[in-house]
C-alpha cells in the first residue's frame, strides 16, 4: 500500500473528552516496515524523520491534484451561496451565509462581474466570483 516517497497525512487527536480536534500534518515516506513508516514532515523546521504507525496515515494522490484549476462562474438561473466568514482571527464569529436564485449579472467595464440573487423575494448584489453554485438551472 505505502512506498517510498509516496505523500501522506499522518492524522492524530487531542480530546478533553467532550470534543476532539484533529492534527493533520503531511510528510514524504522515507522507508516502509510491516506496522510502521518512517516519514520525513514537509514544511517543517527540522528535516527529522519519525516513526508513524500506518495505521494514523492516508496515501495522498498528489499525481491526480492540480493547482491550476479554473473557477465555475454561476449563470442566470442558478441555485447559489454566498459565503463569507466575517472574521478569521475570532474562532466563534459566525459567517455570513445566503442562498438564493441568481437572477441577473452585471458587467461593467473595470470592475468585476456582479450578481443580483433573490433571497427572501428581495435582490441582493453580490460579487459574481464570490457565489458557489449548488444547483444548476436545468
Amino acid at each position: 500500500m505505502f512506498k517510498v516517497n509516496d505523500t501522506i497525512a499522518t492524522v492524530g487527536i487531542k480530546t478533553d473528552g467532550i470534543k476532539k480536534t484533529y492534527k493533520v500534518k503531511l510528510a514524504v515516506v522515507v522507508e516502509v516496515a510491516l506496522h510502521d513508516l518512517i516519514v520525513e514532515p514537509i514544511n517543517e523546521f527540522w528535516r527529522s524523520h519519525i516513526r508513524i504507525s500506518k495505521s494514523e496515515c492516508h496515501k495522498i494522490p498528489v499525481e491526480k491534484l492540480t493547482s491550476n484549476s479554473i473557477k465555475v462562474l454561476p449563470e442566470i438561473n442558478d441555485l447559489v451561496l454566498y459565503y463569507k466568514t466575517c472574521n478569521y482571527m475570532d474562532k466563534k464569529s459566525i459567517p455570513k451565509k445566503e442562498i438564493g436564485l441568481l437572477t441577473a449579472i452585471e458587467y461593467s467595464p473595470g470592475r468585476k462581474p456582479k450578481g443580483f440573487v433573490t433571497i427572501d423575494n428581495k435582490l441582493k448584489e453580490f460579487i459574481l466570483e464570490e457565489l458557489i453554485i449548488l444547483e444548476k438551472h436545468g
